[in-house]
């Protein structure tokens, strides 16, 4: 109990410091103990999004995303298995994002950017 309350607490301060995000700030590879996901940004505006199983192996469908204050949702649904979720991503810092989970198992995600050792 006592640690779902830090949770709270934690994701409070966060969600009360977050920066924007924005298709600018996706863009790039995002990789977690769960899964990947790229978004690229295609005719200087629209948003790809490659979202692709560790654990199964499977591409996860993208049914949608929207950004609303502040905040990157994404809805997906996993074929395999038929579970659709939809991620409330929040802002860490500038390589990093939570992804809390509403879905069939629900849950946060950390995500960390991939840094691309060429563009240095």
């Amino acid at each position: 109990m006592k640690n779902i309350v830090l949770l709270l607490v934690c994701l409070v301060t966060i969600s009360a410091n977050a920066q924007k995000i924005t298709k600018k700030f996706l863009e790039g590879k995002w990789t977690s103990k769960s899964d990947e996901i790229e978004f690229t940004i295609e005719n200087k505006k629209e948003l790809k999004i490659v979202d692709f199983s560790n654990l199964t192996g499977n591409y996860f469908k993208v049914v949608g995303y929207q950004f609303n204050k502040g905040f990157f949702y994404l809805s997906t649904i996993h074929e395999a298995n038929n579970w659709e979720a939809i991620g409330k991503f929040i802002f860490i810092d500038e390589d990093t994002m939570v992804a809390d989970y509403v879905s069939d198992a629900p849950g946060q995600v950390i995500y960390k950017r991939v840094l691309d050792s060429n563009k240095e």
